[in-house]
């Protein structure tokens, strides 16, 4: 009888295989015509993938560099052979490492009362390039994220449907397509330092606990934010020294020669990487460029900037951050002390954790389109650990509300639908911080509701015991 069943159940699972494909290669195929359409090909023709990047490092004026000449100069000498000294702007607050690049590529020099900033390499030939490494970048975290959700045990079989649905929700992201157009490298390479840190934290050895803090610290030298990262390196006893000395170490060897090997001023690069970004984070801008949570406000409202309203908007959604932000480090203490007797990684909390922080880089961010490229680890997380953590009405909640933000976050599908209907896309639809503020509330809940699971499975094995 068990051996008739046998052939039976292999259908079945034939069945289920085959419709998986059937619903998942249209919009797989689908999000990569759109993908290399609009980031590729479109780019190709006429934007040549200039960007907010190609800006900073080519165009030193906005970066706002600038010179400074000998006072002969200034007294009005027409010695036109005294060149000045050229002082680096806020391009500080993108990283040493950005700081580095734009000093071997770019020729800044000061004659009388200018600056002249002359590529070494043409900028369209190098956005190719830099393009290309993008997509290889791309494809790296793509299997990062996979071997993450293995070694985090959220999946166990069939590895290639796993890479096919991280694939599929990636290339229905609008965002991927638009940081591709933009040449968005700190980003993407944010990302893979970030993804590959994070893999190498739930693996047991010294020596993958020592490598973890060095990636998350190159990480945050790519751009500052990644050092919310910082706390997660405490998230149980064992190797902790080694997280952070590799963190530390990173920063201080690289930052330090970094500095020293460019003359830059120590004070002003603290001053400019913290006071800066610091200020434009506060400032109320309500230009589309802008997708911070304030600045999505600031537009839904349509608030007077000079109110006393919009001081209330800006502190309600600092205060907003902050709390999120707060909320991760303390359960990161908490999930120290339950695991400080613990050699493994597995720990389910700490996926949940994990996806809580990737979930508030773009909020803690000066945050513009392609900064919600870092949001594909948080759907991801969401749909496999919703799946295998939760049951019943908890699990569908779950999953409900995370395929809701994902439909309004990625755009592509709605914005898709919408035009063939003739439908007007209304303009909340493009404002990404409110579905990724509700990402993050969304695992602040999975955290609250798994920890209650955890809670009522504990007492009820103790009643069995005193039983």
């Amino acid at each position: 009888m068990q051996l008739n069943r046998v052939p039976s159940v292999v259908r079945r699972l034939r069945r289920h295989e085959i419709l998986f494909w059937l619903i998942l290669l249209p919009f797989t195929i689908w999000g990569f015509r759109n993908t290399v359409s609009n980031g590729i090909l479109y780019q190709l023709d006429h934007g040549k993938f200039h960007g907010d990047f190609s800006s900073a490092l080519f165009n030193v004026g906005w970066i706002q560099a600038g010179c400074r000449w000998p006072e002969e100069v200034l007294s009005g000498a027409t010695d036109v052979t005294s060149y000045g000294i050229f002082v680096r702007g806020i391009e500080l607050i993108y990283g040493p490492f950005f700081t580095l690049l734009q000093y071997l590529l770019v020729d800044n020099t000061c004659p009388p009362y200018s600056l002249v900033s002359t590529p070494l390499f043409n900028p369209d030939t190098l956005l190719v390039v830099v393009t290309g490494i993008n997509l290889i970048l791309i494809s790296v975290c793509i299997v990062a994220i996979v071997r993450f959700l293995y070694s985090t045990d959220l999946v166990d079989s069939h590895p290639i449907s796993h890479i096919a649905i991280v694939c599929t929700l990636w290339l229905l992201d609008s965002h991927l397509g638009y940081s591709i157009s933009v040449a968005a490298i700190p980003e993407i390479l944010e990302l893979l330092l970030i993804l590959c840190g994070l893999l190498l934290i739930t693996r047991p050895t010294r020596s993958s606990q020592t490598i973890s803090g060095v990636l998350i610290a190159l990480s945050a030298l790519v751009k500052l934010v990644p050092a919310i990262f910082l706390p997660l390196l405490f998230f149980r006893r064992s190797h902790t020294w080694h997280r952070v000395t590799g963190f530390c170490a990173t920063v201080g060897i690289v930052t330090i020669s970094i500095f020293l090997g460019l003359g830059l001023s120590f004070s002003k690069a603290f001053d400019q990487k913290f006071g800066v970004p610091g200020e434009l984070a506060l400032t109320p801008m309500t230009h589309p460029e802008f997708r911070s949570l304030t600045s999505s406000i600031f537009r839904i409202i349509n608030i007077d900037l000079e109110s006393r309203g919009a001081n209330i908007v800006t502190v309600s959604c600092v205060s907003i951050i902050g709390v999120m932000s707060f909320l991760a480090i303390g359960y990161t203490v908490l999930l120290r002390r339950r695991t400080s007797h613990s050699r493994g990684s597995t720990e389910p909390g700490l996926v949940l954790l994990i996806g809580l922080y990737i979930s508030l880089l773009p909020l803690i961010n000066i945050a513009h389109r392609h900064t919600y490229l870092f949001l594909i680890p948080t759907y991801i997380l969401t749909f496999y650990a919703g799946n295998k953590l939760f049951r019943g009405i908890s699990r569908i909640g779950i999953l409900s509300s995370g395929c809701v933000l994902y439909l309004w976050i990625s755009q592509s599908l709605v914005s898709s639908l919408l035009s063939r209907l003739g439908i007007r896309i209304p303009s909340i639809l493009h404002e990404e911080s409110l579905p990724n503020l509700g990402f993050s509330l969304l695992f602040v809940i999975m955290i609250y509701l798994y920890e209650k699971q955890k809670e009522s499975s504990e007492s009820h094995f103790t009643y069995l015991d005193s039983s």
